[in-house]
């Protein structure tokens, strides 16, 4: 057993007193950079400074980085057997700290603040209140997501490099950057993480992520997905006092969505889980400024959490609903059409009504088709014989995909309606790790609960960047992360949590 506790927590305040918030301008590379510099201090890194890298983002807006660091143990083999450790060291904003923002990263002086102002009735939350005076919790940015954890595998790492011998295996550890934003820090250092695990000869054995669970302490099995899937409506625009020469794709949009937020026919189970159901994130049409002519384009992005869907099995579910739902529609502006053909007629004065009733329904009151086209955006560019592009390293990519697909729109010379599909974001496929395989029967052996699908996006969402390998999350616990209160237990924290993480090791390794 790790007798780590003050260890733990002192070295927890340095990494909380670094400000590494996502996004802002030199604060990731600062917390990189003391990383680097801590690890590079250590004897093992001194006689092996190829198994310790920065690595900078690629063709990010700001300058920022992640650490990867090897620690090599066990007999030497081909194919040495390794555990991939995982773990961010940015941490969301911290403005909602209000007057107390200067003391954010300062746990012990934030701790004192918060006590003088629980003074004051209805100033803190009353579970805040009673989680300050029990003295179990250090408050502050990062404590619990996920610089605790961060800190719990550095002294895997420490652990093995200063004893080889006590792993037959190896521990590959990355800290990346812009967990909390999009990713790019992963993207960037996924690549070389893999390159120095093949170059070194590395089995993968499993990932281990160290993200913060706030419900209990306890290990998840594999990891939840999350899609960002689009539809974008393309019809025609006119005149409002015109309406109907249109096909408002405000509507379009409008009955997709209705047909997909909170639809419970979209959960997905899996292990005795169930993911929630789809929402949008965003609805939109194109119009940047005011005009009395109505709009060409428009897009919705949901929210979609997946246990067992890829991303092409929920395009395929999202482009039948698109193609049901348009229909629908299209039958609705058809109704109004002739609703108010009707009027027209039963206001008409003078003059003698046509033997064919139709003839005096203006041609815009003619009903459309009811068909409408419907495509994933690959089809459609394919259809065109047009190549689709990439989103550069930094772009924003929901405004490069809805970007792409009115681009390749505006190549069709067919003006008639459609609607495309299409990810707009990134795709964070699922884990799944079966109770009763090896990695789940070693989490079973812990005495600590066992759970499946860890419930938001973390590392271990980016563990298929290297490869097929199943991943868990050990990680902190506490409360209120990514608010003003986020705090950690520290007893778990700075001592249970090492315990385990290095008794999953030994079961992993040997």
């Amino acid at each position: 057993m790790f007798d780590c506790y003050e260890e733990q927590k002192k070295l927890v305040e340095e990494l909380v007193a670094v400000k590494s918030v996502v996004g802002s301008p030199g604060c990731e590379q600062a917390m990189a950079e003391h990383l680097f510099g801590k690890l590079l201090e250590w004897p093992y890194f001194k006689a092996h400074l190829e198994h310790l890298r920065l690595i900078q983002t690629k063709g990010d807006s700001i300058r920022r980085a992640s650490v990867l660091a090897l620690v090599k143990g066990g007999r030497a083999t081909e194919k040495t057997p390794a555990v991939f450790l995982l773990g961010h060291i940015d941490t969301v904003e911290t403005g909602d700290y209000g007057r107390l923002e200067p003391l954010a990263t300062r746990p012990a002086e934030l701790e004192q603040a918060f006590r003088e102002l629980s003074k004051t009735p209805g100033a803190l939350p009353k579970e805040v209140i009673e989680d300050l005076e029990s003295g179990r919790f250090m408050f502050g940015r990062g404590a619990l997501d996920m610089k605790a954890g961060v800190a719990s595998h550095l002294l895997m790492l420490k652990t093995l490099a200063e004893n080889p011998k006590a792993l037959n295996g190896s521990l590959l550890a990355l800290f990346e950057c812009d967990e909390e934003g999009d990713s790019h820090g992963m993207f960037s250092a996924a690549e070389e993480a893999k390159a120095m695990a093949e170059a070194e000869g590395l089995s993968i054995k499993c990932g281990i992520c160290s993200d913060y669970s706030s419900q209990e302490a306890a290990i998840y099995l594999g990891t939840i997905g999350k899609y960002l899937p689009c539809a974008m409506a393309f019809g025609s625009s006119s005149h409002v006092g015109q309406v109907f020469s249109s096909i408002d794709p405000n509507l379009l949009i409008s009955d997709i969505t209705r047909a997909v937020d909170y639809n419970t026919e979209y959960c997905e189970e899996s292990l005795g889980e169930i993911t929630p159901p789809p929402v949008s994130l965003k609805q939109t049409d194109t119009k940047e400024n005011y005009s009395v002519q109505t709009a060409d384009a428009a897009y919705v992005y949901f929210n979609w959490f997946a246990l067992k869907k890829s991303q092409e099995a929920v395009i395929a579910i999202l482009k039948d609903i698109c193609a049901a739902e348009g229909k629908k529609s299209i039958e609705r502006i058809n109704g109004a059409k002739k609703a108010y053909s009707g009027l027209l007629r039963g206001i008409r004065k003078g003059g003698e009504a046509s033997a064919d009733p139709e003839a005096d329904i203006p041609a815009e009151l003619k009903p459309f088709s009811t068909e409408i086209r419907v495509f994933t955006l690959k089809e459609y560019a394919e259809l065109l014989g047009a190549s689709l592009s990439s989103p550069g390293p930094g772009q924003d990519v929901r405004r490069f995909w809805t970007s792409e697909a009115a681009r390749i729109r505006a190549l069709d010379p067919d003006r008639s309606p459609v609607i495309l599909v299409f990810m707009a974001g990134i795709s964070y496929p699922p884990i799944t790790v079966e109770p009763d395989s090896e990695l789940g029967r070693a989490a079973a052996r812990l005495g600590c609960p066992v759970r499946t699908y860890y419930p938001f996006i973390s590392d271990a969402s980016f563990i298929s960047l290297l490869g097929d390998i199943p991943a868990v999350n050990l990680g902190t616990y506490g409360r209120d992360a990514h608010m003003y209160t986020e705090r950690a237990e520290m007893r778990y924290c700075f001592e249970t949590l090492p315990n385990l993480t290095w008794k999953l090791l030994a079961d992993i390794l040997g």
